[in-house]
């Protein structure tokens, strides 16, 4: 990420976001990182976000899917990655 806002750290299980603005830590799951790598018009979207991840991981859509990208959203979301 490129904003002067945050500085990253990525490992294989996940990514470590870094709030210059606030001091605060937050960690993302490989998931979370993931749907913050899509094109931004998919990011906004659940159902985008969803058949994107999917896609890309080569998985059958399924309701756990969507669900837990659901909660990745909501997260980036939270702390304001999106």
């Amino acid at each position: 990420m490129t904003d002067a806002r945050w500085i990253c750290r990525e490992w294989p299980d996940g990514s470590v976001y870094y709030d210059r603005l606030t001091g605060t830590t937050h960690g993302l799951s490989a998931l979370a990182a993931e749907v913050l790598a899509l094109p931004l018009g998919s990011r906004y979207d659940p159902d985008s976000a969803s058949d994107a991840i999917a896609a890309r991981l080569s998985l059958a859509l399924t309701p756990e899917i969507t669900a837990a990208v659901g909660q990745a959203l909501d997260q980036l979301k939270r702390i304001e990655l999106i």
